[in-house]
């Protein structure tokens, strides 16, 4: 689980690339530390086996911020986004596209490996990051007609009396409307332990 996700914009102020760059790194020490481990683990016959590798491509990390009380996988986050605009792909097939190196282009309506254009962001960038950023801004900021656009584009909507709440109290309400329950960590325990 990587936790505190909130505190990459709120507190270290990490644009969203650096932010993905920030994780994407953190993945990558963690497996050349289980690279390096490797060696104690050791399968039936004694031969040293390799340890899985640590991807959000894998369905084993999960992105959480507790402080807000919210937590979605790529999947669980693409099963929502699929649903929530009636997209023509497969949440499966979408969440592949969420992590590494994929840039969605806005005149094909498809996703490829190179950039469309110099600002094209990557694809969990611009899906998730982006506007995770934009309502812990709006949210923070106080701007509430602009909060309510944004969480309208995404199909969330708030009693007026939510939006008076302090910000801590009204950002809970809000990302758990936004990534659903926490079926993700339990989806993930049983595709990555039981199998």
């Amino acid at each position: 689980v990587i936790n505190k996700i909130d505190r990459l914009a709120v507190e270290l102020r990490l644009p969203p690339n650096d932010a993905y760059h920030k994780i994407k790194h953190r993945l990558e020490e963690i497996n050349a530390m289980s690279d390096s481990c490797a060696h104690f683990c050791s399968d039936d016959e004694g031969e040293s086996k390799p340890l899985p590798r640590i991807s959000p491509t894998e369905g084993n990390v999960i992105f959480s911020t507790s402080e807000f009380g919210g937590c979605f996988s790529l999947e669980s986050y693409a099963k929502i986004y699929v649903e929530m605009y009636k997209c023509k792909i497969n949440s499966k097939e979408f969440a592949k596209y969420l992590w590494g190196d994929g840039y969605y282009n806005y005149e094909t309506h498809k996703f490829q490996e190179k950039p469309a254009t110099p600002t094209s962001n990557r694809t969990f960038v611009e899906f998730i990051l982006d506007p995770f950023y934009k309502i812990l801004g709006q949210a923070i900021s106080e701007e509430k007609k602009q909060l309510e656009q944004t969480l309208g584009r995404l199909q969330i909507y708030l009693k007026k009396k939510e939006y008076k709440l302090n910000t801590k109290e009204l950002l809970k309400i809000i990302i758990q409307k936004m990534y659903g329950d926490t079926s993700c960590i339990v989806d993930a325990v049983v595709h990555n332990v039981c199998n």
